[in-house]
């Protein structure tokens, strides 16, 4: 290693001389490095490059590693070594970080025209450096690579992921996780290269490829005859994930008007996620309005049917021009009014009321709204907090808790880890601590009720001094001070006799309403009350 680092010619010692046993020696990381770095640095790119083609594979390894070190543009040439080790290693050195640019187009050829079967690790890194290179030369290698392999191939799902995201990689390298800032690639030629892989596309039978395969077909705009779309529809075994892409292809054709109707009305009736037929009622309002305001009154007054398939139907219900509509409509303000409409869906009735133009619609919310309510029961004059208390979609609720830019929960709250901040009270629990209503309660009007040591107060001393943070800790039986959290985290003790005056705890937490719908508060809300302690979990 030292000869090596010193990188003298002179002392350049004879390759032979670096192994004893050069299998054993690979399995053991210091000598391995030793003789890497040391054959790295006395030998000649040839002499390496002749050892990484001996058919040994323990010696072709070592010379692969150093040619690794030294970034040598040669390892493109061992891309049709027999030995899987060295295959990866040159992969490996050719790919990740920075890599060895002059060498990678060789990598990405390798996948359509591989010396023998491609071991996992290279094969990774050839499918990703095509994904790199972003051409339609690149997209066709992969698509090509897709076709030649049987379904159970371990890394077919990569390879159809890396065409999904083709137009536009990720940031982070999914391989290496490097960074990388990646110029607009046109869609039309990707779509052109994917054209000559639909039949392939189409035929894929695992339901989770099938998925990916319908989707890619989906984003690149390429069409599926109409017979095709109808087969999936129908079939029985074709997963949820399939059969909606295959709905939303349905939708728009046109040379089968009777039998695309037929089968987006027959999605509605499907057992399976509600995803699937809240997607077809949706799919069916642009298509058959009569069928899709028939369906959603089903919806409405069957058994059985989920919120969000009931929310969906009422949003039909809503828009529809059909002749009978405002007589739905108008029924379903009368069960608001009367308190006998599905809590989970007030909001929905309530808000296509705000915007309706009906005289009778417009009343009977009219009526809703004066009914007799203390103010502490509405959020808003027009508002009832009853309206965001049942209906959320937890999932939706989570994501926004963690993700809104705007309403920035994590900046002060800690959810389900530990991610996040302690400027607010934790809400892990918070689920089997708050009712429903007080959590809504608390994301519209957060000064309303604080938690004991969360409230920003404003102290006036006797001594003229104003002080603003949190009262943390009150005078007791054993301490006569108070303990105050100033705004930049530090603590000040103050003697309970040099207190003047202090002003009611507020929140620093701003009214959600405005930073987030009616309707993502309810799911905020949904979210929260899911989040109860795992002892509490246990004992149920």
């Amino acid at each position: 290693m030292c000869l090596g680092e010193a990188a003298l010619p002179a002392s350049r010692p004879a390759l032979p001389s670096f192994f004893h046993d050069a299998a054993a020696d690979l399995r053991m990381p210091w000598l391995r490095h030793g003789l890497v770095v040391g054959m790295a640095g006395t030998q000649t790119e040839a002499s390496l490059l002749a050892l990484a083609q001996d058919p040994d594979a323990a010696k072709a390894t070592f010379a692969t590693l150093a040619l690794a070190r030294r970034k040598s543009p040669a390892l493109g040439r061992l891309l049709a070594s027999p030995h899987a080790a060295v295959l990866n290693e040159a992969a490996r050195a050719i790919h990740d970080d920075d890599g060895i640019p002059a060498a990678q187009e060789a990598l990405a050829a390798i996948l359509v025209v591989p010396p023998t079967a491609l071991p996992a690790t290279a094969l990774r890194r050839a499918l990703n450096q095509n994904l790199r290179v972003g051409t339609p030369e690149a997209a066709a290698r992969i698509l090509t690579w897709i076709q030649s392999q049987p379904e159970s191939t371990k890394l077919l799902s990569e390879a159809l992921q890396a065409l999904l995201v083709f137009p536009s990689p990720p940031p982070l390298d999914l391989v290496d996780g490097t960074a990388h800032d990646y110029p607009a690639r046109p869609i039309a030629p990707l779509a052109q290269v994917l054209r000559a892989g639909q039949a392939k596309l189409l035929a894929l039978q695992d339901p989770a490829l099938k998925a990916v395969g319908i989707e890619l077909l989906v984003k690149y705009g390429l069409d599926i005859p109409t017979p095709e779309l109808l087969r999936l529809a129908s079939t029985p075994n074709v997963s949820s994930a399939v059969k909606l892409q295959v709905l939303r292809l349905l939708a728009p054709k046109t040379d089968a008007p009777g039998e695309v109707r037929s089968a987006l009305a027959a999605a509605t009736g499907e057992t399976g996620p509600s995803e699937l037929r809240v997607e077809a009622l949706q799919l069916l309002g642009g298509v058959a309005p009569d069928i899709a305001l028939s369906t959603a009154q089903r919806f409405l007054d069957g058994k059985g049917f989920k919120p969000a398939e009931r929310q969906a139907a009422v949003a039909i219900v809503a828009t529809s021009t059909q002749p009978d509509a405002a007589a739905r409509r108008l029924a379903l303000l009368e069960l608001l009014v009367k308190g006998r409409l599905d809590a989970s869906l007030r909001l929905e009735v309530h808000a296509f009321a705000l915007t309706s133009a009906e005289p009778a619609v417009q009343a009977a919310l009219r009526r809703y709204l004066t009914l007799a309510r203390q103010p502490e029961a509405l959020a808003t004059p027009d508002l009832p907090f009853e309206l965001l208390i049942v209906g959320g979609d937890p999932k939706r609720g989570r994501l926004i808790a963690n993700e809104h830019l705007a309403a920035n929960c994590t900046a002060c709250h800690r959810f389900e880890s530990d991610e996040g901040s302690e400027v607010g009270p934790a809400l892990k629990a918070v689920g089997a601590q708050k009712s429903p209503a007080e959590l809504a309660e608390s994301l519209v009007n957060p000064s309303a009720k604080i938690v004991p040591g969360f409230g920003f107060e404003t102290l006036m001393l006797k001594n003229g001094e104003t002080l603003a943070g949190v009262v943390t800790a009150e005078p007791g039986i054993l301490s006569k001070t108070y303990t105050l959290r100033l705004p930049d985290g530090t603590k000040r003790t103050i003697p309970a006799g040099e207190l003047s005056s202090r002003t009611p705890p507020v929140s620093i937490m701003p009214p959600m309403l405005g930073i987030l719908t009616p309707a993502e508060i309810r799911d905020v809300v949904a979210y929260l009350a899911t989040l109860r302690s795992k002892e509490k979990k246990a004992k149920k």
